[in-house]
Formats: structure tokens, C-alpha cells, sequence
């Protein structure tokens, strides 16, 4: 991930800024309270939103006092991808509350999360890491370097666990474990269900339900008996109900038939009289429509003489004549039209290119201007960085003239490392060898005082007998000597030793001269190369105002061409305004014969459709006369039908039927009543029946359950084994991860350590399961960080985190990361550090641009770092307005 840009709208002390970054090494400098910290934190809150604020804030403090709304921009490179964050918020100065407004995320352009839950998710995934991870790795806040370490243990380990993507194994653990305390539930209840079921078989076999259906089996046989037997009776009486009510039907259809042919026969007689009045009013028509025709003819005879055309020429065709003539005129005025707006609008384009050029010349001449003035300004810092270049070699010759003094040429600076190993090495053997002189020392003296002891109380030394024949008088004589020589040797290594340590010194003040020449180089090669970079500046600047010159002729060139256009359409409008008049009094008077011609034939259409109406209501009037005489036929054969049908009705008596009808009634409502009845036990017999199948069934039911039951609990029980074993492989795959990332982790601990602290106090660190860090002396002494000094510790810390975010860049095993890790940022790492100590900062800074870290944001206004950085900003505050600018140093 690479930080292309920051545009920020009242955040902190900003009320609008935007920066751009660039790869390597940038500081960001200035006084105490400028604002320089407020930049990461837009950043950090540009990326994780609310998430992002610092603790002990709310966002209201994160926006300028007195402002309603505040907005970060963020644009950033993530594996060959561009994205843009925007956060918006709006406050209330009043209430003192702020909210985010509007939160969006674009990749290359396109949208793809427009809410801030949305875009913080996409944001995690895209990092691999949350808030909390980005500000443990790569994001160091003032006074926040020592998290780590500080932690308590548990917190530590969660915390580097997340940071090296295996916290997610206990994670899935806990799942296991949630997923087997659920089987284990969903067991004890699939156990009471088999309980269940079994308890509810038992009590149905225990009312013996088959033998209960064989029983209700024959007393439904007996009942089907004397219903088939009362069934046959009420049919019997049903069909002769049927019989008699035929009869009745029989008598009243005809009764039907006969009033209905006599509504027919009204009907007939009343649409005779409507025919016979139809008949009168087409007559009338007739009469209207012969005298309209009249009137019609002696018009269109007088529109013909008007428009001067023969009575036997086709209109149609005449009128189609007239209709394209009066297109053609009016589509000559319209192309007319066409041609004069198309030259005003390229007139107008014409005058408008004619300002275009003009704005572009004047433009051209403002960049022209602009580009000698940069010329001067960059011939001014080339000067500039020649002198400093040439002040620079001459306090290097200065101080090599001091190591000549000391003793050191430049051959021997140059190898001051080897020099100071060597020295230190003897100092090392005059060490042990004086720590063994003093112990023989001690151990002499105290065997000389012993001997002189037991000669004063007359006892050997040896075997406790009289002093009388004993040698311990020659062996206290020889150790005295020996004690003697000891003390000499012991007083030459003290001198030898001395006159090392001087050495020391020396190479120590050597080191130290070396050091300032190896920063005085490393700031000739930054001005040698801003040099070289004001040189190439200078000639780029050269070579644009050259080509901008030459396009300023070329639109000279085109300015003269357009302002001859210019003139040649105004002539073209005046010819074009001429032939559009007289076009336009050619089709008023086409248009006004189209008109007559359109009424002539309007009323010969007319004409023609009233004659054709006049022929067809004479034949209506025929056709209506003759309908009249058939529906006369229709009436008089109607008639002859009722008078046959009054003849028959008269056979049947409809008052004996009734009477007839209603004893079989009678008796088929009894045998009905019976049936029912008998129905009714029968029911309730097969509701009995009924229920013992149902707990026959039931039982059947309860018994293929059991069985689903109990291959269900088998199945569970080997679930909750697997849970058990997948709890288990988590518990030893986060293990096993943990200690391969202790490994590499610590191998990328020491490898950065024994870079920043060659021949310091210190031989190696250790990290233990636990990520403990323990610091090891030179002779092997264990140290917890915490009993180092502030300088150390914080540099301890530093190694620690550069350790995770090199792991991380890197990819334990083919990791995800691939070298897309967040720039590596540091806030004020300088405040607990001395100056020997800031130069191993700069070491160290300088080993994570080599090893991996694209970029490198740095907030600090100590003069070391910004010589060191590839790029610096400068923050300001204006005291008057509280408002912070940035600009490039």
C-alpha cells in the first residue's frame, strides 16, 4: 500500500490542506503544537472512519472549532489498484456533537461502498488488519511506542497474534467448542425424545387396539344391512314421487308453452308497428338528403370555376399536385432556414475559437513568464547547494585533519571498526588474566596468613604434630615469593590495561569524527543530487518554454484564419436572409390555392356519400315493407299453436296429483329419519373405528420416529466427536503457527539488533512463547526491557515493531502480504532518545527502506531525521488565526 494523497476540510487546526506523498523517506517537521500529528491522525481516521479517533476523544474534537462540517480525502495504491476514500462529518459547535455524514470508497474509479460500515469492512479486508493492528504495526503514535512491551501478557498475545493473522485460530476454536456445548444440548434433547416415544408406544399396546378394530369391524357390518334394506324401500317410494311430479311438469310446460307464445305473439305485433315507422322515417331522410345534394352541386360548380379546372378532372390526383408544391415551397424555406442557422453557429464558433486562441496566447505568454521565473529560482538553489557542497568537503578536510592529529589517517578511520575490535579483545584477555592474578593473589595471602597462624600456635599445618621437623617455614618463604611475583605481574597488566583504555578513548573520539564525516558525506550526496535535479529541472524548463513558444505562433497563425471566417459568413447570412423572403411569399400563395382544393374536395366526398345514402334507404324502404308482411305470417301461425295446446292441457287434473304427491312425500320423509339414524350409530361406530386406526397408525408413526431418533443421536454423537477433534487440531495448528512465528520473528529480531547495536553493552535478544523479550548482556546477564534506560527501551521497542512489519512485508511462509504493507509511521520516535541514539534510529530507518518498506512518514522536527529524509514537509501555525499550513521544505 503506497499514500498517494491527503486532502483534508477543518480538521484540527487545518481549515483546508492537501499533500501529496512520494516514495521513501518523508518527515513531516515543525514546532511543538503546529499540527504535525493532526496529519497522521487524518490519515488514520481518513482510513477506519469514527474507529480511527484517538482514545479519550470523541469525534467533535477531531473537527475545527466553530465549523458545522469537516471532510478527509484519502487516495491510496494497493496491489496495482487505485482507491479514494471520502470521510464527511457535520458538527454542531453548539451542542459540542459530531457525526459522519458520508463515507465512500472508489477503486479505480468506480464505487464500491457508499456507507462507512460498508467501506470499513472493504478497508479491513483490503489491509488484512483492523484499527487496532494498523496502530500495534505500523502506525507508532507519540508516546504510545512502548504498547507492546508494557501490555500484560495475555494482551500482548492477542494483540501479535492478530498482527501475524493467527488470532482467528482461537477464533474458530471457540466455535468448535461453541459448536460441541451445542450437540451436547441438541443430544440431551434427542435423548428425552427417544424417552418420549417410547413411554407413548407402551401405553397404546397396552388397550390392545387391534382387537378393538376387529369388533367395530362387524357391528358396521350389521348396520350396512339395515340401511341397504331401508334404502331399497325409500327408492321404491322415490320413484313414485318421480312419476307423479313428471306428470305435474308435464302440465306446467304446457302451461309455460302457451304463455309464452302469446308474449311471442304481442312481441311480433309490436315490432310490426316499429318496421311500419321505420319505413316513414327513411322516406323523410330521403327527402333531406336529395335537397343537400342540390346544394352541394351548385358549390363545388362554383369552386371549379374559381380554381379554373375542368368538372370532369380527377381531384385527387389535382390535389395531390397542389400538396407537393406547397411541401416543395415549404421545404425550401426550411433548408433556407437550416443553411442560415448553420452558418450563424459556425460565426459564432468561428468568434468563439477567435477568443479561445486569444485566452490560450495569453496563457502561454502567463506559463513563458512563469517558467523563467522558476529558471531563476532554480539557477539560484543550484548555486546554493554548490556552495554548501564546497563548505561541506571542507569541514570533512577539517575533520581529517583533527584525526591526523589524534593519530588516525584516512586508511585507519576508515577501518576504526576492526581497530576497535582488536582493542577490545586485548582488553577482554588483560581482564581475564587480571581477575585470575587477584584470585592466586587472594589465595596465596590467605594460605601465608594460615601458616603464619599455626607457627605462632606451634602445630603443623599439615598433619597437626609439633612444629619440630616441619617444612613449613621453606613453603611459606616460597609462596611469599611466589605472592611477591604475582603482585608484579598484576601491577604491569593494571598499566597495560590503562594504556588500553586510553586506546579506547581514543578510537571512541576517532568514531565519533568518523560519524560526523559520514553525515557530512551523506548531506553532500543530498545536495550533489538536488543539484543534479535543479540542473535537469533547469533544461526541462528551457526545452517547455522553446515548445511554448512555438505553439503560441501556430495559434497566431490560426487566429488570423479564423477572423477571415468571421467575415465570409456575414455575407453568406445576408444572401441566405434574401432567397428566404422570397421563398416564403411563393408558399403563402400555394398554400392558399392547397386550401381550396382541399374543400372543392371535401364536398364532392361529401356529395358522393350522400348519394350513396339515398340509394341505400330506397332499398331499406323496400326491405322494411316486405319484413312487415312476413312478421304478419309469423303472428297468424302463433296463433294456431296456443289454440292446439289449450286442447291438450285439458286431459290432466293438477289438484289430484298434488294430493297424491304429498303422501309419498310422507311416507319417504319417515324412512328417511330412519336411515339417518341408523346412519348416526354407524358414524359414531367408524369415529371409534377411526380413532383406533389413528392410534394404530400412531403407533406405526411413533415406531419409525424412535428408529429416525435413534440413528439421529448416533449420528450427533460422532458430530460431537468431530467437534471435539477440530477443538483440538485448532488448539495444535495455533501452536505450531505460533512457534514457527516466534522463530522467524525472532531471527528478524536479532538480525535488525545486531545491525543497530554492534559492539554495544548487548549480545542478542530472546522472545519466548509468551513474546517476552528478554535482552541478553555481553557476558551473558539476562535483562527484563523494562530495567533499560529510556533511550534503550524505546529503541528495544522500535526493533520489535520493525521485527512484525518486516515478518508481515515479507509473508510468513509465502504470507498474504507480498510486500503491500501500510507505510511504515512514526510519531516523535525521537522523545526519549539521546544522540547517540537518534543515529541508531537513523540506522534503523535506514534497514526497513532496504528490507521492504516502500514508504516511511515520519513526524519530527529533529534537524538529524530531516537531513536524512528524501522528502520534508514543514508545518506552521499562524497564532493569530490558529490555522496550521504545510508546505515543502
Amino acid at each position: 500500500m503506497k499514500i498517494k494523497r491527503l486532502q483534508v476540510n477543518n480538521i484540527r487546526s487545518y481549515e483546508e490542506m492537501e499533500l501529496d506523498f512520494d516514495d521513501g523517506v518523508t518527515v513531516v517537521s515543525g514546532v511543538n503544537g503546529s499540527g504535525k500529528s493532526s496529519l497522521l491522525e487524518a490519515c488514520f481516521i481518513g482510513l477506519f472512519g469514527s474507529k480511527g479517533i484517538p482514545k479519550n476523544f470523541v469525534l467533535s474534537d477531531m473537527v475545527r472549532k466553530g465549523s458545522d462540517s469537516a471532510s478527509i480525502v484519502l487516495e491510496f495504491e494497493h496491489q496495482e489498484h487505485n482507491y479514494e476514500i471520502a470521510q464527511q462529518f457535520r458538527n454542531n459547535p453548539e451542542t459540542g456533537k459530531a457525526a459522519t455524514s458520508q463515507t465512500s470508497l472508489e477503486k479505480d474509479g468506480e464505487l464500491i461502498a457508499d456507507h462507512a460500515n460498508l467501506t470499513y469492512d472493504n478497508i479491513r479486508a483490503l489491509l488484512r488488519m483492523d484499527e487496532e493492528a494498523y496502530r500495534n504495526c505500523v502506525y507508532i503514535r507519540q508516546g504510545e511506542i512502548d504498547i507492546l512491551i508494557n501490555a500484560k501478557p495475555k494482551e500482548r498475545q492477542r494483540m501479535i497474534d492478530d498482527l501475524l493473522q493467527i488470532g482467528k485460530l482461537e477464533e474458530y476454536r471457540e466455535r468448535a467448542k461453541g459448536a460441541r456445548t451445542g450437540l451436547r444440548r441438541h443430544i440431551t434433547e434427542v435423548e428425552a425424545r427417544i424417552g418420549d416415544h417410547k413411554d407413548e408406544i407402551e401405553k397404546i399396546e397396552s388397550h390392545s387396539p387391534i382387537k378393538q378394530l376387529n369388533t367395530l369391524k362387524e357391528k358396521i357390518g350389521k348396520f350396512d344391512l339395515e340401511l341397504n334394506d331401508m334404502r331399497d324401500k325409500r327408492e321404491r317410494a322415490k320413484s313414485a314421487i318421480d312419476l307423479i311430479l313428471k306428470q305435474i311438469e308435464t302440465y306446467t310446460e304446457m302451461e309455460k308453452q302457451k304463455n309464452k307464445l302469446m308474449g311471442e305473439i304481442k312481441e311480433l305485433q309490436g315490432q310490426k308497428s316499429t318496421v311500419l315507422k321505420s319505413g316513414s322515417d327513411s322516406r323523410s331522410r330521403i327527402l333531406e338528403l336529395e335537397k343537400s345534394c342540390h346544394d352541394l352541386s351548385e358549390e363545388i360548380g362554383m369552386l371549379q370555376r374559381e380554381i379554373e379546372i375542368e368538372t370532369d378532372s380527377d381531384i385527387d390526383v389535382l390535389l395531390e399536385n397542389a400538396r407537393d408544391e406547397e411541401r416543395k415551397a415549404y421545404t425550401s424555406i426550411e433548408n433556407i432556414k437550416t443553411d442560415e442557422k448553420t452558418t450563424l453557429q459556425s460565426q459564432q464558433n468561428a468568434k468563439q475559437q477567435v477568443d479561445n486562441l486569444q485566452k490560450r496566447q495569453t496563457d502561454i505568454t502567463a506559463k513563458i513568464s512563469r517558467l523563467q521565473e522558476q529558471i531563476r529560482e532554480k539557477e539560484n538553489a543550484s548555486s546554493s547547494s554548490e556552495m554548501r557542497i564546497s563548505e561541506l568537503q571542507k569541514e570533512i578536510d577539517s575533520i581529517y585533519r583533527q584525526l591526523d592529529e589524534i593519530g588516525f589517517d584516512r586508511k585507519k578511520s576508515e577501518n576504526l571498526d576492526e581497530i576497535d575490535d582488536l582493542i577490545v579483545n586485548r582488553r577482554h584477555q588483560f581482564h581475564g588474566k587480571r581477575v585470575e592474578l587477584e584470585t592466586n593473589i587472594t589465595r596465596l595471602s590467605e594460605q601465608i596468613a594460615k601458616n603464619y597462624a599455626l607457627i605462632d600456635k606451634g602445630f603443623c599445618p599439615t598433619c597437626g604434630q609439633d612444629m619440630h621437623g616441619s617444612p613449613i617455614n621453606e613453603s611459606t618463604e616460597t609462596e611469599e615469593k611466589e605472592l611477591d611475583g604475582l603482585k608484579k605481574q598484576f601491577g604491569e597488566v593494571e598499566a597495560e590495561e590503562k594504556e588500553i583504555l586510553a586506546k579506547v578513548e581514543l578510537v571512541n573520539l576517532a568514531k565519533k569524527y568518523r560519524d560526523k564525516i559520514t553525515g557530512l558525506e551523506h548531506q553532500i550526496q543530498l545536495a550533489e543530487n538536488q543539484l543534479t535535479t535543479s540542473r535537469s529541472t533547469i533544461a526541462d524548463y528551457y526545452f517547455q518554454i522553446e515548445e511554448e513558444t512555438k505553439i503560441r505562433e501556430q495559434l497566431q497563425e490560426q487566429l488570423e484564419k479564423s477572423s477571415q471566417d468571421i467575415s465570409s459568413f456575414g455575407i453568406q447570412l445576408e444572401n441566405l436572409n434574401a432567397e428566404k423572403e422570397k421563398a416564403e411569399l411563393q408558399h403563402k400563395l400555394l398554400e392558399g390555392k392547397l386550401n381550396q382544393m382541399k374543400r372543392l374536395s371535401r364536398n364532392m366526398l361529401e356529395y358522393r356519400e350522400m348519394k350513396a345514402e339515398t340509394k341505400h334507404l330506397h332499398e331499406k324502404e323496400k326491405e322494411l315493407q316486405e319484413k312487415a308482411d312476413l312478421i304478419e305470417k309469423q303472428i297468424l301461425s302463433q296463433k294456431k299453436h296456443v289454440d292446439e295446446i289449450k286442447r291438450n292441457m285439458g286431459e290432466n287434473d293438477p289438484i289430484q296429483l298434488r294430493k297424491n304427491h304429498k303422501k309419498l312425500e310422507m311416507a319417504y320423509t319417515g324412512l328417511s329419519g330412519e336411515i339417518d339414524r341408523t346412519r348416526s350409530q354407524k358414524d359414531e361406530a367408524l369415529v371409534e373405528m377411526g380413532q383406533v386406526e389413528s392410534a394404530i397408525e400412531r403407533q406405526k408413526e411413533l415406531k419409525d420416529r424412535l428408529k429416525l431418533f435413534l440413528n439421529k443421536k448416533t449420528y450427533l454423537d460422532g458430530v460431537y466427536k468431530e467437534a471435539e477433534e477440530l477443538e483440538e487440531m485448532y488448539l495444535r495448528l495455533r501452536a505450531d503457527l505460533r512457534a514457527r512465528n516466534i522463530e522467524a520473528l525472532d531471527r528478524l529480531l536479532n538480525e535488525i539488533f545486531s545491525f543497530m547495536y554492534t559492539n554495544n553493552a548487548y549480545s542478542r535478544i530472546q522472545l519466548d512463547s509468551d513474546y517476552e523479550l528478554t535482552v541478553y548482556e555481553k557476558d551473558g546477564t539476562p535483562l527484563e526491557p523494562k530495567l533499560l534506560s529510556g533511550g534503550e527501551r524505546a529503541i528495544f521497542n522500535l526493533v520489535l515493531r520493525c521485527a512484525i512489519y518486516r515478518l508481515l512485508s515479507r509473508g510468513l511462509d509465502g504470507g498474504a502480504y507480498n510486500n503491500e504493507m501500510p507505510p511504515l509511521i512514526l510519531d516523535e520516535p525521537t522523545v526519549f532518545l539521546d544522540r547517540g541514539h537518534v543515529h541508531q534510529l537513523i540506522k534503523l530507518i535506514d534497514l526497513m527502506r532496504e528490507t521492504g518498506a516502500g514508504q516511511i512518514i515520519i513526524v519530527s522536527h529533529d534537524e538529524t531525521l530531516i537531513d536524512s529524509a528524501d522528502n520534508v514537509f514543514e508545518v506552521e501555525k499562524d497564532p493569530t488565526t490558529n490555522i496550521s499550513t504545510i508546505s515543502s521544505r
